[in-house]
């Protein structure tokens, strides 16, 4: 049962920026790196990382329900995987639900779940009124059990901006007990993709989009928004090495 809680990426836009970026010539494709590929080596050591300090200690789950977390830098296909995890059977796969918490708070999200759980017939289950990660995913995966479903998938993008960053949830998240998934993808088709999707947050369309969500980033041009996408995929390689976390590639999916 797949459950976007944050529009960052939808599933639909995500295969077809795949298809299209495949489908690239080999000179338009060629132009692209030549254009990424300073701003990358630029980047490349140069991410700056919060210090993981674990806010709320390492806990066994005692629920029934197996939880693991799918992480990676936006536009890296985290979003069309958890999809596909979610189509499993007594699977619950939520996207972005903990920093749709950061940025909506506890009165907001609780009025989604309450939506939710009345549309698709689950048991009725309050969020916690305060913003503690640890009792947000206990209330996730109470939610899971409640309803008979053996697996839960989380899937949360890295963030290192200064409005949406979420490094600290993040190192609690990959300190714990459950297990956790780094997505990446190849930076080329990661940044052709980022200024597919981001674009359109310009103009009328950004405005409109910020009334509801406030810390969208603003970029002046694509260079901005190229020097914004290096640092934070670059960042996101650091810090999986700082946590000896793996990384799959979304082209060998």
């Amino acid at each position: 049962m797949p459950v976007p809680l944050w529009p960052c990426e939808s599933e639909r836009e995500t295969v077809t920026i795949h298809q299209a970026t495949a489908n690239d010539s080999g000179s338009s494709r060629r132009a692209s790196e030549c254009e990424i590929r300073p701003i990358l080596k630029e980047h490349e050591g140069r991410a700056q990382l919060i210090p993981g300090e674990s806010d709320h200690p390492a806990r066994e789950n005692s629920r029934s329900v197996k939880t693991a977390f799918l992480i990676g830098p936006p536009r890296c296909g985290t979003t069309l995987l958890g999809y596909l995890l979610g189509g499993g059977p007594r699977v619950m796969s939520l996207s972005e639900p903990f920093l749709a918490y950061a940025i909506y708070g506890p009165r907001r999200l609780r009025r989604f779940f309450f939506r939710l759980e009345r549309t698709e017939g689950l048991k009725r289950l309050a969020p916690p009124n305060k913003a503690d990660p640890g009792a947000f995913l206990g209330f996730l995966e109470e939610l899971a059990t409640a309803n008979d479903l053996s697996h839960l998938v989380i899937k949360e993008t890295y963030r290192q901006d200064q409005a949406w960053e979420n490094v600290r949830v993040l190192d609690w998240i990959a300190t714990g007990p459950n297990r956790v998934a780094g997505i990446t993808r190849h930076p080329y088709d990661a940044a052709v993709s980022t200024l597919k999707f981001c674009r359109w947050w310009r103009g009328v369309a950004g405005h409109v989009l910020r009334l509801g969500a406030p810390g969208l980033p603003l970029f002046r041009d694509d260079a901005h928004l190229m020097e914004y996408f290096a640092d934070n995929w670059s960042g996101f390689v650091h810090w999986c090495q700082s946590h000896g976390l793996s990384m799959t590639r979304y082209e060998d999916l």
